[in-house]
Parts: C-alpha cells; sequence; structure tokens
C-alpha cells in the first residue's frame, strides 16, 4: 500500500508541476489562434501514466491515481487566479492572502468546474487506460494515448482554431505517432513473450511433467 501511496503523490506532484508550468506560457493575443497551454493531450498522458504508476495489480488505485492527478494539475493551472488582489491598498501594501482566497474562491469555483469535471472523467478513463497497459500491454490502451496526440490538432482546427506557428502541433502529432509505434512494439514483444511462456509449459508438457 505504501508503494501505491508513493506512486500517487508522485504522479499528483508531477500533474500540479505541469499544470503551474504550462500557466506560465504566455498567450495570444489574437482570438482563435491556437495556444499550447490549452493542449489536452498531456493531461490524458499524465492520468495514463499515473494508472501504469500504480502497476498491474487491482485496479481500484489506478482511477484515484488518474482523478487525483489531473485534478491537481487543473488546480494548479487556474490556481493563481484565487491570488490576484481585488483591493490594493495605498502605496502598494496588497490585502492579506486570506481575504483574497476567500474573495475570489466563488468566482474561482465557477471558473473552473467544468475543467475539475473534466479532469475528473479524463483522469477515471485513461487511469484505466494505463493500468489496464501495465497489466496486459493491450494495444489499444496505448492506442487510446496516441489517438489524442494524433487527432487533437485535427479537432482545434474543426473547433475553428487556427494554429499559429505550425511547429506545437507537428510536435504533437511526432509525438503520437513515436507512441503508436513503441506501444505497438511492446505490445508484439509481449504477446510474443506470451506465447513463448505458452509452448515452454503447453498440455503435452504438463502431462509429461505429471507422470
Amino acid at each position: 500500500m505504501m508503494r501505491r501511496l508513493a506512486a500517487l503523490a508522485v504522479s499528483a506532484l508531477g500533474g500540479g508541476l505541469f499544470g503551474w508550468a504550462v500557466s506560465l506560457l504566455p498567450s495570444p493575443t489574437r482570438p482563435h489562434v491556437f495556444w499550447v497551454g490549452n493542449y489536452a493531450a498531456p493531461w490524458l498522458a499524465l492520468a495514463f501514466a499515473a494508472g501504469w504508476a500504480q502497476g498491474g495489480g487491482r485496479r481500484r488505485w489506478a482511477v484515484p491515481a488518474g482523478v487525483v492527478t489531473d485534478v491537481v494539475c487543473v488546480t494548479a493551472f487556474y490556481g493563481h487566479f484565487l491570488f490576484v488582489d481585488q483591493h490594493p491598498g495605498p502605496l502598494g501594501r496588497g490585502s492579506a492572502l486570506g481575504s483574497r482566497v476567500a474573495e475570489n474562491l466563488p468566482g474561482w469555483l465557477l471558473l473552473a468546474a467544468p475543467w475539475l469535471a473534466l479532469a475528473v472523467a479524463a483522469g477515471t478513463l485513461y487511469g484505466l487506460l494505463g493500468h489496464w497497459w501495465a497489466r496486459r500491454r493491450a494495444l489499444p490502451a496505448g492506442a487510446a494515448l496516441a489517438a489524442a496526440c494524433l487527432l487533437e490538432p485535427w479537432a482545434w482546427r474543426a473547433a475553428g482554431y487556427t494554429a499559429g506557428p505550425w511547429l506545437p502541433w507537428l510536435a504533437e502529432l511526432a509525438a503520437g505517432a513515436v507512441l503508436l509505434a513503441a506501444f505497438a512494439l511492446t505490445a508484439r514483444r509481449s504477446g510474443t513473450a506470451d506465447r513463448a511462456d505458452s509452448d515452454r509449459t503447453g498440455p503435452g508438457r504438463t502431462a509429461a511433467a505429471l507422470d
């Protein structure tokens, strides 16, 4: 249990650091220009990795790991809005930190609530996919993560967003292709190893061993 808790804590820390780092990226000034801070695939990858890190045992830890990781990520991404000073005092003296949080919290919850709900859904699904991959090396689980990278640029374009610089989108497509190839190769090797083990312990050998 301690190992699983430690893995969950590391996953949550990684999610928080990622969310905070992405929130620091400057956003474009023109509307409908894609902002790299809006990438969805990395959030899914974090939940997948959290479920994977729980190992191939029982899956009951995979869902909390994925959900906590993505919820912490969203909270860190939007967290700076909690500390905005709405009523700065004279001579640059700001309001107390507790007062800022108390005043900003209702609006922050309205802002973050949809994304927190999506974090719960994505964390659940991709946490389970990560666990499935850890347990079975199932290609559909890995392909679901690769598909997020391969399809996201086209989804943003379909939603009416222009690419801006093409390099980030090309990087995401390349990442998706590399992930798909890596998952396919690993799944194939795992299947070959399983078949070899099955051949070594086949019915004939089992019967001979019993004799």
